[in-house]
């Protein structure tokens, strides 16, 4: 489901640059300011609540996700930190990303975030890694983001640390949702044709709150709550691999939170091996 994921985070993108105001003079406003950052930061939080059932007794289960990215543009790299918690404690992983002149990209992979590794990706990797991903043109993003924003109210303000933001509540159809992944191919991996295509029938839909920056434009949040969406396609993933063994897995809830600062204040250096 991974591309569902993203998905979902370049449509939360996608949105944010089509939801402000007026949506069609705004959205250019918002893409030229975007596309003309030196640099930013980006927060990722996917939150999980679901019940592991096996052989008559539940289990709650609790997972997080937190991402935190630096990037900028010149020169281009940008250095992440992922938190995993299922508990108080949680693992970490850091990696720093620099594209190099022949092509390659040199990575380091740290989890204590002192000693280092470093790997280089070749270019065909990072063809097959972009075909596997499938990720549609940005130009159909942004196409879909302007479609999308019809179906988006401002719902009110908030309080900026530099101002005023403007909120925006809506809800991503899950029609829509499953026609943007009827081409991929990641379910029909998993389930035979008849039974990814029923899968995929149970995308739910998914309500979304952004909030956008009143005098520059640029996207500060976007609130992503994928429970209904995925509830059901999940437990049928899930029942077709555990249900012959007498578990089954089911999600109370999920949800995905974007947040964008620091433009053009970030600089990201090399960590030093």
């Amino acid at each position: 489901m991974k591309r569902f994921v993203c998905l979902l985070t370049v449509c939360a993108l996608a949105l944010a640059l089509c939801a402000c105001g007026s949506f069609a003079p705004r959205m250019a406003v918002s893409v030229q300011r975007v596309a003309a950052l030196e640099s930013l930061r980006v927060e990722a939080v996917t939150e999980i609540e679901a019940t592991m059932s096996a052989f008559g007794a539940d289990v709650p289960y609790q997972l997080e996700l937190r991402l935190r990215g630096d990037v900028q543009r010149e020169p281009a790299r940008g250095f992440f930190e992922l938190t995993i918690s299922s508990g108080e404690e949680g693992e970490k992983l850091y990696f720093f990303a620099q594209p190099a002149e022949d092509g390659t990209i040199r990575v380091y992979l740290s989890f204590d975030g002192q000693s280092w590794e470093e790997y280089v990706v070749e270019p065909g990797e990072l063809a097959e890694a972009a075909t596997e991903l499938a990720t549609p043109n940005p130009v159909d993003f942004i196409k879909l983001g302007v479609g999308l924003s019809q179906l988006f109210e401002q719902s009110g303000t908030v309080t900026l640390p530099d101002g005023e933001g403007v909120v925006y509540e809506g809800v991503i159809p899950g029609e829509l949702l499953q026609e943007a992944l009827r081409s991929a191919d990641d379910l029909e991996s998993l389930l035979p044709s008849a039974a990814a295509e029923e899968t995929l029938s149970l995308v739910g839909d998914v309500p979304v709150r952004l909030v956008i920056g009143k005098a520059d434009n640029l996207p500060r949040s976007a609130e992503l709550d994928l429970t209904e969406a995925l509830r059901e396609p999940c437990a049928a993933l899930l029942k077709a691999y555990l249900g012959g063994f007498g578990m089954d897995f089911g999600i109370e809830s999920l949800k995905m939170a974007l947040s964008f600062s620091d433009f053009n204040q970030v600089s990201v250096s090399v960590p030093e091996l």
